[in-house]
């Protein structure tokens, strides 16, 4: 009378509990200026997590504009920045301001 372990197909367990917010995120794309590489959990900013990057990058959360943002200074939509408006953060990102190209957010999985 063990617990109970959910399987797959291919014989590998499937999660049985909620899995946690994602610690990082990867960027890739045709953003220039470019932002891509690894984001990683940083704090919280306006009620949702908010990322960093190791290249001086942040993606985080604009409660007023309801909208994720990529950019150079976390809080403020500068003279440039990538917004990706009232969805979820993965997905593809627009230019605003100096910025052109779309880099695209996905789940990095370690």
């Amino acid at each position: 009378m063990g617990g109970h372990k959910s399987r797959s197909c291919s014989g590998y367990a499937t999660p049985t509990k909620p899995i946690p917010a994602k610690s990082a995120y990867a960027c890739i794309g045709n953003g220039n200026p470019n932002p891509n590489g690894l984001y990683y959990l940083l704090s919280e900013h306006d009620g949702k997590p908010s990322y960093y990057s190791k290249t001086g990058w942040f993606l985080w959360w604009s409660e007023p504009g309801e909208a994720w943002v990529i950019n150079k200074v976390i809080g403020i939509a500068t003279v440039g920045y990538f917004i990706r408006i009232l969805v979820g953060i993965e997905g593809i990102y627009n230019p605003g301001g100096l910025y052109t190209g779309n880099p695209q957010i996905f789940a990095h999985i370690e």
